[in-house]
């Protein structure tokens, strides 16, 4: 919606070799992305994982209801778990 009014935009998307890819791709641009940096330091800080969720929505996404629905599929049991164990690998893969 651009105005109150409906529109279609000819975009470009980024396309990945694989999932780790785009994975690794999106946790940058929400990291250390302009847009994404100020509210990520500010997680770092207080781990409020909802005031994450919802600065970046404001500034990534289109629809209003976004916070909303990545804030349920965050506190899904089988996120959660799936978040543990990247990080699990990940600190596996950080210690030479």
């Amino acid at each position: 919606m651009v105005n109150g009014k409906s529109v279609i935009e000819n975009l470009e998307f980024a396309d990945y070799d694989s999932l780790d890819d785009s994975c690794e791709d999106y946790a940058w641009l929400i990291t250390k992305g302009g847009p994404y940096h100020a509210a990520w330091e500010q997680y770092r800080k207080d781990r409020d994982l909802r005031a994450l969720v919802d600065a970046v929505a404001q500034a990534y996404a289109t629809d209003r209801g976004y916070a909303h629905l990545a804030a349920a599929i965050s506190g899904q049991t089988n996120v959660a778990q799936a978040i543990d164990e990247a990080r699990q690998e990940a600190s596996t893969k950080a210690t030479p």
